[in-house]
């Protein structure tokens, strides 16, 4: 649901500009000129009608094709992969037998990346600094590669989209003959049966390519070559009952596997869930929206997710308004995405592979950010690497075949996602962008009146937050409503992610990131004590030593230093909206709890005491759970996130 994001970059405007000259982005509209081929030795035509329970993991894709979409915008379908995908075309069958389904359905959009022999792993890089940016409705996955790496891909894009998902098993090829005519067993590219259970897992819509290849192909008496342009790829039939396949799941389904309301909703303005200053705003001439034009003029919205979107109307005169994130200005907010890493053209040619297949294909981002564009550049021909910022200059060296962090902290590349290192030749550059996932104001001016949407904030934390929009008072500011996305993966994430052995694990200092708090009915609500946007720090060392300490932002200033001349009121609010305390920490790995066994504190009831939490440890993120507790007489539970400081 986007129609207009925050200004895109240069390294992922280049990144764009990269892919239509290497594959295209295709705006798919009709099948094009060529005649369709014709199936092999005499079969029949290939028929490929949906069945009851396909689409059941589509719900929203579905919802936006019969109904269209408010502002009107395409529907962004993103494929990824190999060669594999490449077969697939550019979209065009996909969207003519979509619209033979759904013939009111919106304009369509397929975006494709696709490299040689380009496999989850490295694909994965694709999905996490394209797709994951440009936030798509749809992401199509037809390649090959190792469970476990398509399910790193998954967990990710279920963490950070809320887009419906397809992977498909892929065709006959002539390495597979050993286990013809087995469509489930295993081959030199998937696991039939692990892909299917894997997007059972995580709610992907599975297509089942090779049974239906391999039922049509024994019934007409087929053999693999007479689907197959070459050893591996398909030709243009085959390609195109692949795609068939892939439509039939474009369906309502019998019964759906989620609530679109889940994951996507619209509140409007007028909602009585959208706080608003009294007597600034009025209504709108002719519709559910609302006006304001005097300075101050404030909306404000709690909303669980990690991304939020505004409709409003821009039209001549027109104001602007600032956007507040979780108590601090949008402009200001951590949240940070990294564009495509593009090679430049320049780069030394290594057949077979081209340039974009001989690079870091995924970066991930550290600490401190600053939105900036970063280069790579290799110092020998053995994988040596020099990192800058534009902002942040000379920051760090590298071997592409060993983990590295930058100087700064802002970057980390894996040598797992660095494809062909061996190739790349002294002065092979590769750029990419870091940008603000958050827009500071919102411009509601415009040349005539218009409806028009805006992104406000991606990236963010998936749980609650608050979001405030305040006129600045220089012209009308009308807005009709927010979209919420909250995508369905919640930390602690699945084991996919590399976890730690857990004494080792926690040594470090970690900072925290957020705290959720929910109620005895399992809703989200504001800590009492900490606020919605706390700061803390967590330590544990090598020797079995420990610090925590939280607080809430902003707490009042008290009269002096002289803490003694502090009102008992004052020393109240100081106190409940701190916490702090040290001693030392034992693991218990197999019932997943560190216990604190606390020395001394804030707390005095503490001293003394073992305090038990489980804990979640995941690379650099630690989720920590205590017991459930009181809170002014209430039952809460809580779940706090922190991060690796490095």
């Amino acid at each position: 649901m986007r129609d207009e994001v925050f200004p895109r970059k240069s390294a992922f405007a280049g990144g764009l500009r990269m892919l239509a000259g290497f594959l295209g982005l295709a705006c798919a509209l009709g099948s094009g000129a060529e005649p369709p081929p014709q199936p092999p030795k005499g079969a029949p035509e290939y028929h490929a009608p949906p069945r009851p329970s396909d689409g059941a993991g589509m719900a929203l894709t579905v919802e936006k094709l019969e109904k269209g979409l408010d502002p009107e915008r395409p529907l962004v379908i993103w494929a990824i992969g190999s060669s594999f995908t490449n077969g697939l075309g550019n979209g065009e069958l996909l969207t003519e037998l979509i619209r033979q389904r759904f013939p009111k359905a919106p304009k369509i959009v397929y975006k494709k990346m696709a490299g040689n022999s380009t496999s989850y792993r490295f694909s994965h890089g694709w999905a996490r600094h394209l797709v994951v940016p440009d936030q798509p409705d749809v992401v199509l996955i037809y390649n090959f590669g190792e469970t476990e790496d398509l399910e790193a891909m998954l967990v990710e894009l279920r963490w950070r989209t809320t887009a419906d998902i397809l992977v498909g098993s892929l065709h006959w090829c002539v390495p597979h003959k050993a286990v013809w005519p087995d469509p489930d067993a295993r081959n030199g590219h998937q696991d039939p049966p692990g892909l299917r259970a894997l997007c059972e897992k995580y709610g992907v819509e599975f297509v089942e390519n090779r049974r239906e290849m391999t039922r049509y192909m024994l019934d007409n008496r087929l053999a693999i070559e007479d689907l197959l342009a070459d050893a591996v790829h398909e030709n243009r039939y085959a390609s195109r009952m692949t795609v068939m396949n892939i439509a039939r799941h474009f369906h309502r389904a019998d019964h759906f596997s989620y609530d679109p309301r889940a994951r996507e909703r619209r509140i409007e303005a007028e909602s009585p869930a959208v706080a608003k200053t009294p007597e600034r705003w009025t209504a709108a001439e002719g519709g559910s929206a609302l006006t304001a034009a005097a300075a101050d003029a404030e909306l404000k919205l709690r909303f669980t997710g990690n991304r939020i979107e505004l409709i409003g109307w821009r039209e001549p005169g027109g104001g602007t308004a600032d956007v507040w994130i979780d108590g601090r200005p949008a402009s200001q907010a951590e949240v940070f995405y990294a564009g495509y890493i593009e090679p430049d053209p320049r780069n030394a040619p290594r057949p077979p592979n081209p340039p974009r297949d001989r690079c870091p294909h995924a970066v991930a981002l550290g600490r401190n950010l600053v939105p900036q564009t970063w280069t790579i550049v290799m110092t020998t021909d053995a994988g040596d690497f020099a990192l800058s910022g534009s902002v942040t200059g000379p920051d760090g060296k590298g071997n592409a075949m060993e983990p590295f962090e930058s100087i700064s902290g802002q970057v980390r590349i894996e040598p797992r996602f660095w494809r062909d290192p061996q190739h790349n030749r002294r002065g092979d550059r590769f750029t990419f962008e870091v940008v603000r996932a958050a827009a500071g104001s919102v411009d509601f001016r415009g040349p005539a009146k218009e409806r028009f949407r805006f992104r406000l904030a991606s990236e963010l934390p998936n749980q609650e937050h608050e979001l405030r929009l305040v006129a600045r008072g220089d012209g009308p500011v009308t807005v009709d409503a927010f979209d919420v996305f909250e995508p369905p993966l919640k930390p602690p994430l699945p084991a996919a992610l590399p976890r730690t052995s857990a004494r080792s694990g926690l040594v470090g200092t970690w900072k925290l990131a957020s705290i959720e708090e929910r109620d005895a009915s399992g809703r989200i609500v504001t800590p009492l004590d900490y606020g919605p946007n706390p700061v803390g720090i967590l330590v544990y060392d090598a020797t079995g030593h420990m610090v925590a300490q939280a607080m809430r932002r902003g707490r009042s200033r008290l009269p002096s230093d002289d803490v003694h001349q502090a009102t008992p009121e004052q020393a109240k609010a100081a106190f409940v909206g701190y916490n702090g305390y040290f001693g030392t920490y034992e693991v218990d790995e197999q019932a997943g709890v560190v216990t604190h066994r606390v020395e001394g504190g804030l707390i005095p009831n503490w001293e003394g005491t073992d305090q038990r939490r489980r804990f979640t440890l995941l690379g650099d993120t630690l989720i920590l759970e205590p017991p459930e507790f009181q809170a002014q007489g209430q039952s809460r539970t809580r779940r706090l996130t922190w991060q690796r400081v490095r």
